[in-house]
């Protein structure tokens, strides 16, 4: 018995070649009658998007090198920002401890007038 393409027969009925080789397993043997291939119409209309079109033929050139600039001129935008908001930041951050630092100042002096009335 001669080898079969396994190739052809998995084109031949639109599976893959496992699927032959584990018909070819369970005893299955390919026929030599033509196999027919239906195509299968789900009845949905061909037509329900509108045509594709060229969508790169219709665009404008881009020019790179003012496209770099203004990527450029964003980008130090950003960071001024983000320089600005850090500034802002770092002066609650200070408040915070400049407020924190007085609580422990506060809390200090009542400490050592309540250990001198005690003494």
């Amino acid at each position: 018995m001669s080898r079969l393409n396994m190739s052809a027969l998995a084109r031949q009925h639109g599976v893959h070649r496992r699927t032959i080789a584990r018909w070819q397993k369970n005893g299955w043997q390919p026929s030599d009658a033509p196999i027919k291939i239906v195509e299968q119409d789900q009845g949905a209309r061909r037509d329900a998007h509108p045509p594709a079109r060229n969508l790169g033929a219709d665009r404008d050139p881009v020019d790179l090198v003012a496209l770099k600039r203004d990527i450029a001129q964003w980008v130090g935008l950003h960071r001024e920002v983000e320089r600005l908001k850090r500034r802002q930041w770092r002066s609650r951050v200070s408040d915070q401890l400049c407020r924190f630092g007085f609580l422990i100042v506060g809390v200090a002096f009542f400490v050592v007038l309540a250990y001198a009335a005690v003494n």
